[in-house]
């Protein structure tokens, strides 16, 4: 397990903040990038590791790989006995997490695995493979937009970077199979665990998604049964992720398979309403050579290909439209009649002239019931005013509106009556606000009265004002501050606040996030400095410290109390000082070697100062490291 915590340096350049995800050999911290100034994730694994040097290549090589759907990385290296690969941070969230609600729809389930698949297939061509896919693995941006992670490098951490590319292919492909399966259900048929819910087993394979949720779409379906499914003689399974990805594409728009009935069939046979014979050859048995292309310009069936199949044609297509679209069809007796014209060649000209004259004629019978449907269907809608009819129509005069008064005419100035009604009207207004103004005025003089009518109430005030402690000078001035708290002798003192301290120091403060720990009445939390190459700070500092910050009204410290972490033994000095630094600051005790509770006894009159300045000077071995550290501080 490598040792680092928050505030450890990576490379000289990536400072770690916050642990994302934890196993038994590797970490992954959320980090800042001080040369570039982003944040970034780094993946942290002890160089005595047996992959190391396999994660270290895989991740050289991944890095190689340009394609906006890869997660990139951006570094990877080896120091103070820790191997790193740093990646980006995407802002988005994992496809597990996406799944915590149920499946997704089938069309954005199809476009994620879909995107998996192509890059997963351009890696392919490099000689790089996942092998270890989960749901973990896959984010979808705030955008939208489809990373992938862990290329080549999830495989070298569980040792799976040694078989064939034909076997790590079709592995990456069943992963993906597992991926539409759970992106569909919201869970995994997987071996690698995950959050998800287990996909449950029917007959020895994961249930099909169509058995876990409805309306799954037929291919995907069917992908996912052929991949996951038991393994049976003619296996088909995908073997490879451009497999999976041309799978999943969207169907492109075809040419519609047209039917292999010919235009004209057998005359000999059927009702006499049959249609017309496929050529005349199909009624004589024996055809001219001629008659091919005759046969051909009029769109008579082709000859039959060598698998039995007919080639279809333009006059195929028009048979179908002739039989959706046309009441009467050719009768048996026309039918004869242009088979026995088509003996010969000119009788094949004459057929071919007499299927032209039908056609035309049903050509005709289509467009006149078109007419007919199209003319019923406006019929039946409601009836409509074409812009262009209203456009041409002429400007209808707009009717006055009615007058007020029936005998009066609006000449555009006013009657003496509506003159007079109009005065009236605002008269009656006016006496009506002054009666509501003056009935406001006396209830408001009648409310003032009764309050000053109603007996005197006997009222009690308690004022409690802060001790203060007033000084008088020599020269007449008098100053006040608010005087010390009366506390029991032993009492203990609370602490305000707590700083980290580190003057010496580029951004003067050292793990500032956990300073809280050290007074949080628990010894198993604790405050540690950055990690240090030796015990003395690496030569770089001649300490660090905390400030601890007891108020302006602060109680005069008699006793310390120190929770040092197990080491090889620290040393400290302890100040007090009106300030958060050791500037004029008077010594309260010194610790050398100090480990678990140490108790430091305050001289008198020393410890009526705001601030307590603990400043160590060495950085012993512990958490696997050189730290400075403080578990616990309480006082009295």
């Amino acid at each position: 397990m490598p040792a680092v915590g928050p505030g450890t340096s990576i490379g000289g350049r990536y400072h770690l903040r916050q642990r994302l995800e934890r196993t038994d050999r590797v970490e992954r911290w959320e980090a800042d990038d001080t040369t570039f100034g982003r944040r970034v994730v780094v993946t942290v694994l002890d160089a005595a590791d047996p992959a190391a040097e396999a994660v270290l290549d895989a991740a050289r090589r991944a890095s190689a790989l340009t394609d906006p759907r890869l997660l990139p990385i951006l570094d990877a290296g080896r120091e103070d006995g820790l191997v790193h690969v740093v990646e980006e941070e995407v802002q988005g969230s994992t496809l597990t997490e996406l799944l915590r609600d149920g499946g997704l729809p089938p069309t954005e389930a199809r476009r994620i695995v879909l995107e998996v698949a192509e890059v997963l297939d351009r890696a392919r061509a490099r000689g790089l493979h996942h092998l270890a896919l989960t749901p973990d693995d896959v984010l979808r941006g705030r955008d939208g937009s489809v990373r992938l992670r862990g290329l080549a490098v999830r495989a070298a951490l569980l040792g799976r970077d040694g078989g064939s590319d034909q076997a790590a292919s079709r592995t990456d492909a069943i992963g993906l199979a597992a991926l539409l399966h759970a992106a569909t259900t919201a869970t995994w048929p997987g071996q690698d665990a995950t959050s998800l819910q287990a996909t449950p087993f029917v007959g020895g394979a994961p249930a099909p998604p169509s058995e876990l949720v409805a309306a799954v779409p037929d291919d995907i379906e069917d992908l996912v049964r052929r991949a996951l499914g038991r393994s049976r003689p003619g296996d088909d399974r995908p073997q490879d992720p451009g497999v999976v990805a041309d799978a999943l594409r969207p169907a492109t728009t075809r040419a519609s398979t047209l039917s292999a009935t010919p235009l004209l069939e057998d005359a000999t046979a059927g009702s006499p309403g049959d249609p017309l014979p496929a050529s005349p050859t199909a009624v004589t048995g024996a055809a001219d050579a001629s008659a091919a292309p005759a046969a051909a310009d009029v769109g008579a069936a082709p000859a039959a290909a060598d698998d039995g199949t007919v080639p279809q044609g333009p006059g195929h297509r028009l048979a179908d439209d002739l039989r959706k679209d046309v009441e009467h069809v050719p009768s048996r007796a026309e039918a004869a009649a242009i088979a026995a014209a088509g003996a010969t060649a000119a009788g094949t000209k004459a057929a071919a002239r007499r299927v032209g004259d039908l056609v035309d004629g049903a050509s005709r019978r289509v467009e006149d019931r078109r007419r007919e449907r199209e003319q019923r269907r406006l019929e039946s809608q409601p009836a409509r005013v074409p812009l262009s009819t209203l456009a041409d129509e002429p400007p209808r005069p707009v009717e006055p509106v009615a007058p007020i008064f029936v005998n009066d005419v609006p000449t555009g100035t006013p009657s003496p009556r509506q003159a007079n009604f109009v005065m009236a009207l605002l008269a009656a207004l006016v006496v009506l606000g002054l009666v509501l103004g003056v009935i406001g005025v006396m209830s408001m003089v009648s409310n003032i009265q009764r309050q000053l009518d109603a007996p005197p109430v006997a009222r009690t005030y308690t004022v409690t004002a802060p001790a203060v402690t007033i000084t008088k000078g020599a020269d007449g001035t008098v100053t006040t501050r608010p005087a010390a708290p009366t506390r029991p002798a032993g009492a203990p003192i609370a602490v305000v606040g707590v700083s980290a301290y580190d003057p010496e120091g580029q951004d003067h403060a050292e793990n500032n996030d956990s300073v809280g720990n050290v007074h949080d009445g628990d010894t198993s939390t604790y405050w540690r400095s950055q990690r240090y190459r030796t015990d003395t700070f690496g030569n770089l500092k001649s300490g660090v410290g905390l400030a601890v910050y007891l108020g302006d009204a602060h109680s005069d410290v008699s006793q310390i109390k120190l929770t040092l972490p197990d080491s090889s033994g620290e040393d400290l000095t302890v100040y007090g000082s009106d300030t958060p630094t050791r500037d004029g600051a008077a010594v309260l005790g010194t610790v050398k070697g100090g480990k678990g509770e140490v108790t430091l006894t305050v001289p008198p009159g020393q410890g009526k100062r705001p601030y307590i300045v603990v400043w160590f000077t060495n950085s012993p071995r512990m958490f696997g490291g050189n730290y400075a550290a403080l578990s616990e501080i309480s006082l009295s």
